[in-house]
């Protein structure tokens, strides 16, 4: 998967296009989670795992294999958390599921970092 949108950073919610913009990578423990900030300040951080919300059950498999995706866990009906091979592309494969009209929401399983003031 080549990335679409190279410098441009965004995830939807509610249907909507939320911009982004890249501030930090934190490394932590053989991992890093990479920081954005939204239009109001908040910090967002992105790691391999994405939430899945899917109309039907049935549809899961084609995503897995489509985007090489792996299961976590299954939080409830049709919701899932799962990981992506390539914590690079989380956000854009996230935003080109958002777009499947078999997909109810999909976005990436966001970290907040609390600031001190």
């Amino acid at each position: 998967m080549t990335s679409l949108y190279s410098q441009e950073y965004y995830y939807y919610e509610n249907g909507k296009k939320v911009q982004l913009e890249k501030r930090i990578t934190i490394s932590r423990n053989n991992s890093s989670v990479d920081y954005y900030q939204n239009n109001t300040g908040i910090l967002l951080g992105v790691s391999d795992k994405i939430i899945l919300k899917l109309k039907l059950h049935d549809n899961l498999e084609k995503y897995l294999k489509l985007y090489d995706l792996n299961i976590i866990k299954k939080m409830s009906k049709n919701l899932y958390l799962v990981n992506v091979k390539d914590k690079s592309l989380t956000l854009e494969i996230a935003n080109s599921l958002s777009q499947k009209e078999d997909v109810l929401y999909a976005q990436p399983d966001f970290i907040k970092k609390n600031l001190r003031r």
